[in-house]
Parts: structure tokens; sequence; C-alpha cells
């Protein structure tokens, strides 16, 4: 990896790419044409390893981004169904969605208690 504060090359920039993306080093090594013992090296450099899961935290974070674009569209589609004259397809998306709300509302009180927790740590430093 190039060293701290300066650029890296064209080809560092995609064997991150390329492993943030899932490859393996093995894989890395044959698509980008480096050396798999070069590429070994760099994944044991913390440096390295550290740009490699922001990428790949990037990466998520950008992909989560276009799901909750198209959840939208999802629940308008499931909410219409149960316009439906076909009683098998209400049942259907109501079932969808109560499923869903109750996962909804359970992942919502895990992440309130979450965070009284790391508000509770903060405070006194016990949990």
């Amino acid at each position: 990896m190039a060293k701290s504060g300066s650029k890296k090359t064209a080809a560092e920039i995609e064997l991150v790419v390329i492993l943030a993306s899932g490859m393996s080093g093995r894989q890395a090594a044959a698509e980008t044409g480096i050396p798999y013992r070069t590429v070994s090296r760099r994944q044991a450099d913390p440096e390295f390893r550290h740009a490699v899961s922001v990428a790949r935290s990037a990466m998520i974070s950008q992909a989560a981004g276009k799901l909750a674009v198209q959840a939208s569209t999802a629940v308008v589609a499931v909410v219409k169904l149960l316009e439906s004259k076909d009683e098998r397809t209400v049942l259907s998306a109501s079932r969808t969605i109560l499923e869903h709300c109750v996962r909804f509302v359970e992942v919502v009180d895990l992440a309130e208690r979450i965070e009284a927790l790391e508000q509770r740590k903060n405070i006194d430093g016990s949990i």
C-alpha cells in the first residue's frame, strides 16, 4: 500500500475494490495480474485491510440505499394487492404486511435497547 499521505496507484485501488467485492486473494491476483504473494502481503498490511474494509462498507451502504428506495415501491405494490378480488391474494398480502411489521417493531425495539445501553455505558461506564 502506498505510504500514509501518498496517493494510491490505480492497481492498488483496483485491488482494494476487487477484494472489497468479495473475491479471494487468488481470484484478485488472477483478475489484476498482480502476483499472489504481493496480494497476500497487501492483505497482511493493516492499512490496506482498513482500506478494503472502508470500501466494502461503502459498497454495502450504497446497496442498502438502493434497496431502501425500492422498498417503498414494494410496499405500495403489496398494499395494492389488498384491493384484489382474490381472497388468497389479499390473505397473502395481509400476512406479508403483518410479518414485516412485527419484524420492524422487533428491530426498532432492539435498536432502542442498544442505544440505551450505550448511553448508560457512556454516562457511568457500566452496563
